[in-house]
């Protein structure tokens, strides 16, 4: 079948496109809300083309198409399928850094490892926590909480008898013959994915349920066992409600670019306070005059968020035309309202200048000073700017270092007064004793 002749058989339905060379490899993949629309507008000479395109189109042999549902399930594919197949002509988000996720493996008996790669292996991954301790913390939280194993022997209730971690209330024990059935340690491990997936409500009214069952059985040391996780979990539901209701957590982007090289930053906000920071960049951009900015960020947000941990707020730069789109689809994911914001005045607007002004600084870095060579001709243009950013970015984080040192400061002092007033207390009662 000819390419004219595939256009002509192309639905109407929402759904993804990918363009292949002579070779057959994979150079494009898009998303459509009309599939024949928006296929064939690449053919149809009369429009005019950014200077990207008309190379793309010079090179496409034939294409095939994904049909789905609606614009949110080809959003999703479209992202998976970049990740996937990583085309010459779509923006590819890469990090020098990686950051840890908590992995729930996919085995018989699963467990829950800090990992920092994320592999097709038929697991689940949560993540990424920033800072990295954080991982650490649930993953002790989970192994107290709900006793998964944390070996790496192969289970098979052989084992004449227990390890430590059993005896220490740390583990179910399914290596040992009738500790802990399948059943139980799957549900156990289910549990934890509701955790880990933010379901507190739903997993507290389930363990409330098993608590009354066994209860009503005569069963009361597991009833007290599936109260005591109820309280964990609400009392972790609690904590994460106060954080969520004063500070929420806050993703916030900005970048700096000059001609076909751009640096990308995040800060990540967890209750008001930054935590982490991570760096994106790319040297082969299209040109000044074809780059579009709201484009480029909403491939490098679908495709950010398509793994990564969803919070309440994104903050941008520029505006995007998929932006309502991309809201609709981390809200299902996340399971909570998310909003994607573009503060023009205000606090979050100087918020975004701030990671801007660290994306410069940046660019910089990586491309000045690391790679001097390339940039003889504009070095001189940015000298000026650079030595004024630096100063400017230390103020900020000197003053933030200051307020955070007067914080702690009030805070060992209102410990003392405390103590302090507890002292006198159990003077004076001791004191009424011996007059009596």
């Amino acid at each position: 079948m000819t390419l004219s002749e595939k256009l002509k058989t192309l639905p109407t339905s929402a759904g993804i496109y990918l363009h292949k060379n002579a070779a057959g490899k994979i150079i494009y993949v898009g998303k459509a809300k009309n599939l024949r629309n928006r296929v064939r507008s690449y053919f149809q000479s009369s429009r005019n083309h950014d200077p990207k395109t008309r190379q793309l189109v010079k090179l496409i042999s034939d294409f095939e198409f994904i049909v789905v549902d609606n614009e949110v399930e080809a959003l999703v594919l479209e992202s998976n399928l970049i990740k996937k197949f990583k085309p010459r002509f779509n923006v590819l988000l890469k990090d020098d850094k990686s950051y840890p996720h908590l992995k729930l493996t996919n085995e018989p008996f699963p467990k829950v490892v800090v990992t920092r790669k994320i592999v097709r292996d038929g697991s689940f991954y949560f993540g990424p926590f920033l800072p990295a301790a954080l991982a650490r913390k649930t993953l002790n939280l989970v192994n107290r909480a709900f006793q998964l194993r944390t070996c790496e022997i192969e289970i098979d209730g052989k084992l004449p008898r227990p390890c430590l971690e059993y005896h220490l209330k740390r583990c179910l024990g399914p290596c040992v013959k009738g500790l802990c059935t399948q059943e139980e340690y799957r549900e156990a491990a289910a549990d934890v994915k509701a955790l880990l997936e933010g379901k507190n409500k739903e997993l507290a009214k389930d363990l409330e349920k098993r608590m009354w069952q066994f209860s009503e059985e005569g069963k009361y040391e597991l009833a007290a066992k599936y109260r005591d996780l109820r309280d964990t979990v609400l009392a972790l539901s609690e904590t994460q409600k106060m954080a969520m209701t004063a500070e929420k957590d806050i993703d916030i982007f900005g970048f700096y670019r000059e001609k076909q090289r751009l640096a990308l930053q995040l800060f990540t906000m967890r209750e008001g306070k930054i935590v982490g920071r991570r760096e994106f960049f790319w040297e082969d951009l299209v040109e000044d005059e074809a780059f579009n900015a709201g484009e480029f960020l909403g491939e490098v947000l679908s495709q950010y968020y398509s793994t990564d941990y969803v919070p309440l707020e994104i903050h941008v730069p520029v505006d995007f035309e998929d932006r309502a789109l991309l809201e609709q689809a981390l809200t299902e994911r996340r399971g909570r309202r998310v909003r994607i914001f573009h503060p023009k005045i205000g606090t979050k607007r100087h918020l975004v200048d701030l990671v801007a002004t660290n994306a410069k600084i940046a660019f910089e870095q990586r491309f000045r000073v690391l790679k001097p060579d390339s940039a003889k001709s504009s070095r001189r243009t940015s000298g000026d700017t650079r030595a004024s950013a630096l100063p400017r970015t230390h103020r900020i984080f000197r003053y933030l270092e200051h307020l955070r040192f007067r914080e702690r400061r009030w805070h060992r002092r209102l410990r003392e007064r405390q103590a302090c007033a507890r002292r006198l207390s159990t003077f004076h009662h001791q004191d009424g004793r011996g007059s009596e």
